[in-house]
């Protein structure tokens, strides 16, 4: 209760009056709280409500209902003043939170009381005890209802003398019966039961109810919904003092869930039995002494013999002899032991034939530790034991191969560390396996000591896929050699380098290169011979411009005075046929002098051009029509331009000397050129007489030739030439004449 400071806000009052109130409220067996409904602040509390929370007065008179009771809030407040303020009190469940934290349930009786102004006073009652006893009332109505469920159990009475049934409440349940159908009579009862049940029924009552024997029977059941249960019946006779049956008394039990589970436990025999007979597994069982006492069909088909032939130790006939003293000691060691037993051994089948399997078996214990059965499975594994046999062969086989091949093999995980390297490795490098794995040898820092070169060795290694390399390597002797090979990805990761010692390989196509280049120095010197009047024809044509024009401007000078402008002409065309003449002689000149290849941007449109301009008169002798489809804005491609010529050169006069022996009318030669995806392609086309088939596969090969003073290298070295550029030359099959091509890489990089 509020006690104001000032009396005048609620006029006089007896001090003594008070006080005794505060002794009752303090007293009280409830928790008492004084609420401010504007601010929710506690303004009073008795000291059962101090005890409750744990709280001192002060420390509660501090704080507000929120703080206490963790289900109300501003919005909650409002609605139940509300309430309040319509009838006049409310009762409400809820719960306080202590000063521990902890909680626990209250029953609230909330008043609006008003003095001064409006209070809210709320005696709070500890309800933890009775919610406890409702629970467990809860657990204890529910395990009733559940044990009646489980149960399913009804009772009955038969009046003998009006012949009908008073049942129990569960007697209509299992019967699926009307609880209003009372009573029930003797001919209704027997309508619910099967056919076969109320035969059984009326035969039993002719020897039950005149002898009075306990009765016990069980009985199908047809509810008037078509279901069909199961009921267990336990029967006895009532009789009056005279002994006279009067009536007859008994129960009734749901065993319909019983018989389901015997069905199905019969089903599941049956099925095991099957499942037993036709599984993939051979199995069998045998007694706790060891004597086999069942095999399964699988087992009967395979090995071709009775059951009664192969029971207690009669199975040991169809072991393999070699196998039998081994598979018989170890089994009877397991018999003193009880341990699991597990054995390989050969079993002849009933073809005659030894095959694989794998035996095991398995005690059953009884509580006490004892065997009681051993269970068993045979396991074919013939296909295993020819694959691990295989496996072990082919393994061998490998490992020899890995041992004495002739190349390098290296394998790498996928952080590329050496986890194994063979012989020939070792021979190469000089380091040995050994050292690797004993981190005596940074591999990578040994074989590749430049860092920038070891870098992309490394860069390579983590994204190359089954690609080929080249690569130098330090050997461990100092000497750099030449390693090429293949670098193959694993689907884990790892990689395998398989490679071997190049160095001499490359230094004799260096000098095969070098004597290529020789012969075809050769080849250019044989072809400038055949073209030696061609030439002279070239040269001759601006020095006898040179001539007569020089003559011009001597007779202008005699004359006393000469015209400057046509003087002026002259002497330009001059210089320009004197250009002419050193450009003819220059690219004559580059065919013949001994060079290091050139690499330079090339316009391959352009180098055709300038090909045609050296072989017209050529061309003209041999009465040649020549033609061109030249493609425009054809990239760049990176080369020599004097070698590449020669190709052209050798390709044209080819074409020439096959037109010079056909007897067609038209001699006629196309040049094309194009782009050709990343390439571009040139071809050379004639209306010869064409390639015979038998010799087209060799025309590449080096002396090979059809012409009777030809020395078969003009294609040979061509082809080089071409793939020295990265390109490739071919002959195309033509329906008539010759065609050959070569492409060209484009330059992408520029001149180098």
């Amino acid at each position: 209760m509020i006690l104001p400071a000032d009396p005048a806000l609620t006029g006089s009052y007896d001090y003594g009056e008070v006080a005794l109130f505060r002794k009752l409220l303090d007293s009280a067996n409830d928790a008492i709280e004084v609420i401010d409904p504007a601010t929710m602040r506690l303004l009073d509390v008795n000291q059962k409500e101090c005890a409750e929370l744990g709280y001192t007065k002060d420390e509660l008179l501090a704080m507000t209902v929120l703080e206490i009771d963790p289900r109300v809030n501003s919005e909650s407040m409002t609605r139940i003043i509300e309430e309040v303020n319509q009838t006049g009190f409310l009762v409400m469940e809820s719960v306080h939170r202590r000063k521990d934290g902890s909680m626990f349930p209250v029953e609230l009786n909330i008043r609006l009381v008003q003095l001064d102004r409006a209070y809210l006073v709320t005696i709070a009652r500890n309800i933890t005890e009775r919610k406890q006893a409702e629970a467990a009332l809860h657990r204890s109505e529910a395990e009733l209802r559940e044990a009646q469920r489980i149960g399913a159990m009804g009772s009955w009475y038969r009046d003998l003398k009006t012949n009908t049934f008073t049942c129990s409440d569960e007697i209509y349940r299992i019967l699926g019966a009307d609880p209003k159908l009372q009573p029930i009579t003797y001919e209704q009862v027997l309508s619910f039961l099967g056919p076969g049940s109320a035969q059984r029924i009326l035969e039993a009552n002719e020897v039950f109810i005149p002898t009075g024997k306990r009765d016990e029977i069980e009985v199908e059941l047809r509810r008037p919904d078509g279901t069909v249960v199961w009921a267990y019946l336990h029967r006895e006779i009532d009789r009056d003092e005279a002994g006279h049956a009067i009536g007859v008394r008994g129960i009734a039990l749901d065993i319909t869930e019983r018989k389901r589970m015997e069905r199905e436990l019969r089903q599941s025999e049956e099925r095991l039995q099957r499942l037993i007979d036709t599984t993939p597994a051979m199995l069998y069982s045998a007694s706790p002494d060891g004597a086999m006492d069942f095999f399964n069909r699988r087992w009967l088909d395979y090995l071709g013999l009775p059951l009664e032939q192969l029971t207690g130790w009669g199975w040991a006939a169809a072991v393999h002899p070699d196998d039998l003293d081994s598979v018989q000691s170890k089994w009877r060691s397991t018999l003193a032991t009880g341990a699991p037993f597990e054995q390989e051994m050969r079993v002849r089948g009933a073809d005659g034939q030894y095959r694989w399997f794998l035996i095991r078996k398995e005690p059953v214990r009884d509580p006490q530790g004892s065997v009681v059965k051993w269970y068993g499975s045979g396991i074919d594994i013939e296909d295993r034991k020819r694959a691990e046999n295989e496996s072990r062969r082919q393994k061998e086989l490998f490992q020899k191969i890995f041992e004495n091949a002739p190349v390098m093999i290296a394998f790498f995980d996928e952080a590329r560390k050496y986890e194994l390297v063979n012989p020939e490795w070792e021979r190469t490098t000089g380091w040995t396996l050994q050292e690797i794995r004993e981190g005596k040898v940074d591999v990578f820092s040994e074989l590749f000591p430049d860092p920038q070169y070891r870098q992309t060795i490394l860069d390579r290694l983590d994204t190359s896929n089954d690609d080929r390399y080249e690569v130098k390597v330090k050997a461990r002797n100092g000497s750099v050699i030449d390693v090429g090979g293949r670098l193959v990805r694993l689907s884990d990761g790892s990689r395998i380098a398989i490679g071997r010692d190049v160095t001499e390989l490359k230094r004799a196509q260096d000098a095969l290169l070098e004597a290529q280049e020789k012969l075809a120095r050769i080849t250019r010197v044989t072809a400038l011979g055949q073209l030696a009047v061609a030439i002279a024809h070239e040269v001759n044509q601006p020095l006898a411009a040179i001539v007569t024009n020089g003559n011009f401007c001597l007779r202008q000078l005699a004359g006393g005075t000469p015209n400057l402008n046509e003087m002026q002409a002259t002497i330009k065309e001059i210089v320009d046929d004197g250009t002419r003449a050193s450009e003819v002689i220059s690219r004559i000149r580059g065919m013949l002098v001994k060079r290091y290849p050139l690499r330079t941007e090339l316009d391959v449109n352009r180098l055709i051009c300038d090909t045609i301009l050296l072989l017209r008169n050529e061309l003209a002798r041999n009465r040649v029509c020549l033609r061109t489809e030249i493609a425009p804005d054809l990239p760049h491609v990176l080369g020599d331009p004097v070698q590449l010529q020669q190709v052209l050169i050798n390709l044209l006069m080819n074409a020439v000397e096959a037109l010079r022996t056909s007897r067609n009318g038209l001699r006629e030669i196309l040049i094309r050129s194009a782009k050709d995806a990343d390439n571009v392609l040139v071809q050379v086309q004639d209306s010869g007489p064409g390639i015979d088939s038998e010799v087209a596969d060799r025309i590449f090969e080096p002396f090979f030739t059809t012409k009777p003073e030809g020395i078969g290298m003009g294609l040979s070295i061509s082809r080089s030439i071409v793939e020295s550029h990265g390109g490739h030359l071919s002959f195309v099959k033509t329906s008539a004449g010759t065609t050959f091509q070569f492409t060209l890489p484009v330059s992408h990089d520029g001149a180098e």
